[in-house]
């Protein structure tokens, strides 16, 4: 009896160790991970607690076609035992197979019940992590990655409101536009657009800014918000020149072809969200924005123009030509401005 009772305990013992590892798969926090690093943690996870009994995970490289890396094996496979298998299938679909050995004595029944959880529990979390990187992906799209980064790290950056940063601010909008979008048909109107924001986004965010909105054929990107930059003024300056000169290549010879004019100006704002409970937009806003707007419709089209503040900042890496006080709407006094010419110092 002491030993059928040992043997009961013992049994129980590892039911228990097995379901363990069902519970930290089940439980886990997978989605960081990618598909590769989530089978070889769960692999892990099983090494511990299903011991000795030998588990594998077979991906799927194409249909019909499973493969067993070793890194998702708890060991090397053995020639003899009991053997048990079952297909994997994440959101609907086959996507491998999960295979068990019992070098030593065979399954029993209870065993089955774990083996087959444990592969559903496997599957599920594959599927989130795979739903995870789509809805990252999206999201990603639509916020510039410094934004995606800083709610990730501070969930509560979501909220209504914002506070105070001393950023610099870079507008750029395309003259000639309008004219262009009325004898033009709109969808060409929107591959042009998109063809130009194309070129130019990837300028900003290879600088360090953060692209906040576009609105109709401008753009308004920052800099030093929400990710500090201490040399922010020069980044945006940097910025401006580099999408100036891309934007000439894809435009072309064309003279009626719209040309973007920016402005750049430093000083304080308030960067957060703006909007309702139901519906909310990263935004800046703030007098040195508005500056910086006014600046860019004051420039030509293919000039860089920036405010006082900016050029302090930088005055010694740039050549820039001054342009006297500029009446802006909505400024009370001239303002001070210099034409952007070239960079001495990258």
């Amino acid at each position: 009896l002491l030993a059928r009772a040992a043997r009961s305990l013992a049994t129980e013992r590892d039911q228990a160790r097995r379901l363990g590892a069902l519970a930290v798969i089940a439980t886990g926090t997978w989605v960081e991970r990618s598909e590769d690093e989530l089978l070889e943690d769960v692999i892990s996870v099983v090494a511990d607690r299903f011991a000795p009994d030998m588990v594998r995970v077979g991906v799927m490289a194409s249909p019909g076609a499973v493969t067993f890396p070793d890194r998702l094996s708890t060991g090397p496979w053995p020639e003899a035992g009991d053997r048990y298998s079952s297909d994997l299938t994440v959101g609907g679909q086959a996507s491998g197979v999960v295979e068990f050995a019992r070098p030593a004595g065979q399954f029993q029944p209870p065993d089955f019940v774990i083996m087959d959880t444990l592969v559903a529990e496997i599957g599920i979390a594959v599927e989130n992590v795979r739903l995870y990187r789509q809805l990252d992906t999206l999201f990603r799209t639509y916020l510039s990655p410094d934004v995606v980064e800083t709610l990730k790290a501070d969930p509560s950056q979501a909220g209504l409101g914002g506070s105070i940063a001393h950023l610099t601010a870079l507008f750029a909008d395309l003259r000639g536009f309008t004219t262009f979008s009325e004898r033009t048909d709109p969808a060409q109107v929107m591959e042009l657009l998109n063809r130009y924001f194309g070129v130019a986004v990837p300028i900003v965010l290879q600088n360090g800014g953060t692209v906040v909105q576009f609105v109709g054929d401008a753009m308004l990107a920052v800099f030093d918000a929400p990710t500090p930059r201490p040399d922010h003024e020069f980044r945006a300056a940097r910025t401006a020149l580099e999408m100036q000169k891309a934007i000439n290549r894809v435009a072309g010879d064309g003279p009626d072809t719209p040309r973007f004019r920016i402005g750049i100006n430093t000083g304080p704002a308030l960067i957060g969200n703006i909007g309702s409970a139901e519906l909310r937009s990263f935004n800046v806003v703030g007098d040195a924005v508005n500056v910086a707007a006014r600046l860019e419709t004051s420039a030509d089209p293919g000039t860089v123009f920036i405010g006082e503040t900016t050029y302090s900042a930088i005055a010694t890496r740039v050549e820039a030509t001054r342009l006297g006080p500029l009446e802006l709407k909505g400024k009370d006094l001239p303002v001070t401005a210099y034409r952007l010419e070239r960079i001495l110092d990258r």
